[in-house]
């Protein structure tokens, strides 16, 4: 199962790909005719969230009879609350079946993660795996892949700083700007079409004061320092605003002993 930030505020979505079918559905009564109307429950109750578990429960109990079950859970931090509890009130209640869970979690982006949940992964078996950005050398390799041609070394490093050498982010971009653009003089690199959106339904989401602080951070580039942000998006509070950046994920503000940064996240 993968968490999806989109789908995390909708209750159950987790548990829909686990069971692989919608258990919001009741079939109660249902005679082969046309289907009732999917009744979706924002909030569950306690003999609710109970019942689904069991169903969970059940389900991985006739599976690890065929043999060992692995159960991977991507991005917790994406995963509907209701499905985590879910998940965690059957992980407590599976005593020696053979079902092993393994989680992935980003730390940077679990404050959605209730508290109970943080404990109970935490206090099992952790492995920390800090994913380093892509070298020199595989960012070539992949731009020979995708491009057909070679880019030379200070292409390359720009590109590795541009996108902070996230796979992902690398393979968009080079696969979104013309392959004759990259003859020669470097191409001006804008952001992924995947990063514009984001940026776009964040931005629509926030103030106007919020709006103009972005733009200031725009301009002034990676580490642009809070003074600067202020002096140039003219808001009346700015902390206010990134405070509001911060809880839709668009913005940091990272302070040290001598400056304070803002950045996007």
């Amino acid at each position: 199962m993968v968490g999806d930030e989109w789908e995390s505020s909708f209750s159950l979505a987790g548990y829909t790909q686990l069971m692989s079918t919608a258990p919001l559905r009741s079939s109660k009564g249902f005679d082969g005719g046309e289907l009732p109307p999917s009744r979706i429950h924002t909030q569950l109750s306690p003999d609710q969230a109970v019942n689904y578990a069991q169903t969970l429960q059940v389900h991985l109990g006739q599976l690890q009879r065929r043999g060992p079950v692995l159960m991977v859970i991507d991005d917790l931090q994406w995963v509907d609350e209701a499905t985590l509890r879910i998940l965690i009130f059957t992980a407590r209640r599976l005593h020696g079946a053979k079902v092993m869970f393994l989680f992935t979690l980003d730390s940077e982006q679990s404050q959605n993660v209730p508290v109970g949940v943080l404990d109970y992964v935490s206090g099992h078996q952790v492995r920390r795996l800090v994913l380093p950005p892509l070298p020199v050398e595989a960012v070539g390799q992949l731009g020979r892949h995708l491009l057909g041609t070679d880019l030379d070394v200070t292409t390359v490093r720009t590109l590795i700083d541009h996108t902070a050498g996230l796979p992902l982010r690398l393979v968009e971009l080079l696969q979104e700007i013309p392959n004759e653009a990259w003859q020669g003089r470097l191409p001006h690199l804008p952001p992924g079409h995947r990063v514009r959106a984001r940026i776009r339904s964040q931005l629509a989401r926030g103030s106007q004061q919020l709006v103009d602080v972005a733009r200031a951070v725009a301009v002034l580039g990676p580490g642009a320092e809070l003074q600067a942000v202020s002096e140039l998006a003219q808001v009346q509070d700015v902390l206010s605003a990134l405070d509001e950046g911060h809880e839709l994920q668009l913005l940091k503000f990272t302070v040290s002993q001598t400056q304070s940064h803002v950045t996007f996240t």
